[in-house]
């Protein structure tokens, strides 16, 4: 019954280096699911394709010293993956970007996403943090030359006590399998101080980012931003810009605000024209 058993081996032998170099996954960026909404482990896991087509970078606007610590601890090691791996730095790397709702946490992992794909690095999102030990094993294919690893809200998996699952989460993310991977993890929470302090402790995260709502000086090229070619070069937006920073607005306000006031222009030349 065995008599072809060497024969199976050599075939899936053959499979794995074929999938290994050749995946449809690698260099891409996609969304997992290896679980159910009950935690259940899929049979198959259901991944999708991210379009980072459609992502602009030039969306992406903090104020300066966010910007720079983004660009520092986030976007250079995948950007410069290459350099890092010839010049023996590792790249394991753990990156916390905390701070309110909607100053632009997931924005950030999304052009993440893009940069990823750009230089040739699979970026994998996953939405649950009880998904972190199948990503990491199925960031292992996937490591030459390095994999960025997405996980939101860990703060919902991660706060409270320590117990036996947050301790199972923090051996995923600082454990023997995933120390000698070239793994980028990014992890979001709007609640950073309900995080259990054995996870924010150096080694398991090289950054913690507090995204702020952004600055006068952001606040003033979100509004040009958002109103395009409608707002002349030469028109001074500096007072709105600091009515709106004052009482730090996220840049979703910002955009509605932008809008009523293309809505409230466009009801003026009604009324002028008669319409």
């Amino acid at each position: 019954k065995r008599k072809d058993e060497e024969t199976i081996k050599a075939i899936f032998a053959e499979v794995r280096a074929e999938l290994k170099a050749n995946s449809i996954y690698r260099g891409k960026a996609i969304k997992l699911r290896f679980r159910d909404d009950n935690g259940k482990a899929l049979a198959m896991p259901e991944p999708k394709f991210i379009d980072t087509t459609v992502i602009n970078p030039a969306h992406l606007i903090y104020s300066r010293e966010i910007e720079t610590a983004i660009q520092t601890n986030l976007f250079t090691p995948i950007e410069r993956v290459a350099d890092c791996v010839a010049n023996g730095i590792p790249v394991k790397r753990g990156v916390m970007l905390g701070g309110v709702y909607g100053t632009g946490k997931t924005m950030a992992a999304r052009v993440a996403s893009k940069l990823a794909v750009a230089n040739g690095l699979t970026f994998v999102a996953i939405m649950r943090a009880d998904e972190l030990d199948d990503a990491i094993n199925f960031a292992k294919l996937y490591s030459d030359p390095a994999t960025v690893l997405f996980c939101e809200d860990i703060d919902r998996a991660l706060k409270g006590e320590r117990s036996v699952r947050i301790d199972d989460i923090l051996n995923t993310i600082d454990g023997i399998d995933s120390k000698s991977q070239n793994l980028i993890t990014v992890l979001t929470s709007n609640h950073v101080d309900n995080i259990n302090p054995a996870m924010l402790r150096p080694g398991r995260l090289d950054a913690i980012i507090e995204v702020t709502p952004p600055d006068e000086e952001a606040v003033e090229r979100l509004i040009r931003l958002y109103g395009g070619d409608s707002i002349d070069a030469a028109t001074d937006v500096s007072d709105a810009a600091r009515e709106l920073a004052s009482v730090q607005t996220i840049p979703a306000v910002i955009a509605e605000v932008v809008k009523r006031a293309k809505l409230t222009a466009v009801l003026g030349l009604s009324e002028r024209d008669g319409g």
